[in-house]
């Protein structure tokens, strides 16, 4: 387990990229000194409260920009960052993969507005971690569609047994392709 502290907090944004799409040096340090005068006692409860900070911004910035797919991107970095964390903190397969699978259908909801805005067609989702665990196995080659994956695709679920003990799989975009392999371009009417 990985301890964080004050004077090492730059390791953890280095592992935590994504908070730096957020917040300056000077947020972190405002945030810090008002996290320590309300009820700073452990230090890790400072850094969850960056991510949490994190994820309204997002949201705050979504009601200005509405931007979209970009919400979508940072709340899976967000949230696939927060699972990370938490598997360094020791924390439970349950709670790491609630987190996984919220980052997993962000990525889903990123994935279905940039194929709306592609110029070639998708087959949907794929999961990618071969051999991972049973699960997997019996996924392993099928597409999901993107409206159906939360239903019918339970990746970072009870149903992962990992032998690390949390969802490692990804997920992928498939593009379709014609006979000869080629990317099958979109009908668009102008």
């Amino acid at each position: 387990m990985i301890k964080y502290t004050l004077e090492n907090i730059e390791s953890f944004i280095d592992k935590n990229p994504i908070l730096t799409a957020f917040f300056s040096n000077d947020e972190l340090t405002d945030y810090y000194k008002k996290w320590r005068i309300n009820n700073g006692v452990l230090f890790h409860d400072y850094l969850w409260l960056l991510f949490n900070n994190a994820l309204i911004k997002n949201g705050d910035n979504f009601g200005h920009d509405e931007n979209e797919e970009l919400f979508y991107r940072n709340n899976y970095l967000l949230y696939y960052s927060m699972a990370h964390f938490k598997r360094e903190e020791g924390g439970d397969t349950e709670s790491i993969n609630q987190l996984l699978r919220l980052a997993f259908e962000s990525q889903i909801q990123e994935f279905k507005i940039s194929s709306n805005g592609s110029r070639f067609e998708s087959e949907g989702i794929v999961i990618m971690k071969k051999g991972c665990c049973d699960y997997y196995d019996s996924i392993s080659d099928i597409k999901f569609k993107f409206d159906d994956f939360t239903e019918h695709c339970h990746i970072a679920t009870h149903r992962c047994n990992d032998k690390y003990g949390f969802c490692r799989c990804c997920l992928g975009m498939k593009p379709k392709r014609d006979v000869n392999g080629h990317l099958v371009k979109k009908n668009v009417i102008n």
